[in-house]
């Protein structure tokens, strides 16, 4: 089980590499493009997020849907930090961790869309 993490985390650390440019393949670029991935997927997020709470009109949805994003919140962060245990005190750690976030981040940002576009407001 732990080969199989290892291999599909570099299979998607390769993959995603491609998504940014740069002469400087050190693991300090690697951490940055990873973290600014990272950035643009949490800053689409908290569009959509903010999207759905405007269009949601009562007071008590509002009020579960900010629970269930608090706590979707503390899961994805907990659950990066499981999930790359094998990493802890590598250089390497950030780099997955912020890909971990990445794509938690997209996968909860198609959940609120499909929720924004049930109640109509997409």
């Amino acid at each position: 089980m732990k080969s199989i993490h290892i291999l599909i985390s570099t299979t998607l650390l390769v993959i995603s590499s491609f998504a940014w440019s740069g002469e400087d393949y050190s693991q300090s670029s690697h951490n940055e493009g990873m973290r600014q991935l990272k950035d643009e997927a949490d800053q689409n997020l908290n569009r959509t997020y903010k999207a759905l709470m405007q269009a949601i009109e009562s007071k008590e949805s509002k009020a579960k849907l900010v629970k269930a994003q608090r706590a979707w919140l503390a899961y994805r962060d907990a659950a990066c930090d499981f999930e790359n245990i094998t990493w802890e005190g590598s250089s390497s750690f950030d780099t997955f961790y912020y890909q971990c976030i990445e794509i938690k981040s997209k996968a909860r940002t198609a959940e609120l869309e499909e929720s924004l576009k049930e109640i109509g407001g997409h």
